[in-house]
């Protein structure tokens, strides 16, 4: 029966596959089959309402293999997308995509990001850089490290907001916050980073008192939500890699709370990445790497501004460096293999592999993008009208 409602299943999809199951019978479907799923064991009892989950939890048990190239293997999920789609709900497109309900609370927020934040900072320094910054970094030369790369996107980041000394700076979602030192050493600004993660919070309050940065730079364990305009106003204010958390049904209210808290002319950067359709659900990510996350499309963002009076000065793409950082990552993780699956387990050894792999592939052929937008509450005449000083060292 597990056999037959595979068959089925696999016949309807385009491109070539071929299997070899657990009786080591082998079937090939289509012609040329790049991808092969070879079982290793009889899987339990499935259900194929939603393809995408049951596959990819037999995947990290390891009921099967995959042999082939990860491209490959994307692009024989892209092809598919209508047929790997759950039952009733939207499609893989919008890889990483979860349209959230609605009521999430701060308890729920903060629960969503310290199931993944909160690994361990131990787990993230294996394969991070020493800065520590998990989110997409820029390459400038081809030979350039992670290290230098990550360094690159801060300062590419910083120079975006044009800062000037003395001004006051929020960084939603603050990360390890490794931005947050460089913009008070390095331009003389204020800095306010807020996250909902505890390991994140307790690293950048050891890092201030070591670095002795108690006066230039403040981090609150809070939610945006929780900003208050009679008491937080901000000359600048910048967002890496937070906004996927947000959820669609809330986008509005985060653009409202912080234009409520940018000074009138004030320069907010919005880095996040960007899907391709709107909506869509994808319930593996969402059960075991980003619950709760959705990706909005270029569209919705651009959509939304002039409700909030934000005007667009720039937008950059950074789809290729978002590539380049996972395979990075990839292969550091890999290095460290032995180390985390004697720590975690090989499920989730499994898990956060094809993870890795799968998303660098993702933004290598397009199904996925990551944007920055420079953004203007109101108009700002003293902005320069130009973007070379954005690559001057």
């Amino acid at each position: 029966m597990k056999k037959e409602l595979l068959d089925v299943f696999l016949k309807k999809l385009q491109g070539g596959i071929r299997v070899v199951y657990w009786d080591n019978e082998e079937r090939t479907y289509n012609n040329n089959p790049k991808i092969t799923i070879r079982f290793l064991k009889e899987p339990p009892l499935i259900s194929l309402d939603d393809p995408l989950l049951t596959l990819g939890d037999l995947y990290i048990e390891e009921y099967f293999d995959i042999e082939g190239t990860i491209e490959d293997l994307m692009e024989l999920l892209e092809t598919n997308k209508n047929i790997f789609r759950p039952q009733k709900k939207n499609t893989f497109m919008t890889t990483l995509n979860t349209t959230l309900g609605i009521g999430k609370s701060k308890e729920k927020d903060m629960k969503n990001i310290q199931k993944h934040y909160d690994l361990g900072n131990d787990f993230f320094s294996l394969w991070l850089d020493s800065s520590m910054c998990y989110s997409c970094a820029y390459f400038k030369t081809p030979t350039d490290s992670l290290e230098q790369a990550q360094r690159n996107k801060i300062s590419h980041s910083l120079k975006k907001l044009n800062l000037q000394k003395g001004e006051k700076l929020l960084d939603i979602g603050c990360g390890w916050g490794e931005l947050l030192f460089e913009a008070a050493t390095k331009y003389g600004v204020y800095v306010t980073g807020i996250t909902l993660s505890q390991e994140q919070f307790s690293h950048i309050k050891e890092q201030i008192e070591l670095r002795n940065l108690f006066e230039k730079v403040e981090v609150r364990l809070e939610s945006y939500e929780e900003l208050d305009p009679k008491k937080d106003l901000f000359d600048k204010i910048i967002s890496i890699g937070m906004f996927e958390h947000v959820g669609q049904k809330r986008i509005p209210g985060f653009m409202k709370k912080t234009s409520s808290v940018l000074k009138r002319s004030g320069i907010f950067m919005l880095h996040t990445i960007t899907g391709l359709e709107e909506g869509g659900q994808h319930s593996w990510m969402n059960k075991h790497i980003f619950p709760g996350g959705y990706i909005p499309t270029v569209r919705e963002i651009i959509n939304i501004l002039p409700d909030y009076d934000f005007r667009v000065l720039h937008v950059e793409s950074l789809r290729r460096h978002y590539a380049r950082t996972l395979e990075y990552w990839s292969k550091n993780y890999e290095t460290h293999k032995d180390e985390i699956e004697k720590k975690f387990g090989r499920t989730f050894l499994r898990m956060w592999d094809i993870y890795l792999k799968g998303c660098a592939a993702s933004f290598k052929l397009g199904f996925i993008d990551i944007h920055q937008f420079t953004l203007s509450l109101g108009i700002n005449n003293d902005y320069p009208e130009t973007f070379e000083f954005l690559y001057k060292d």
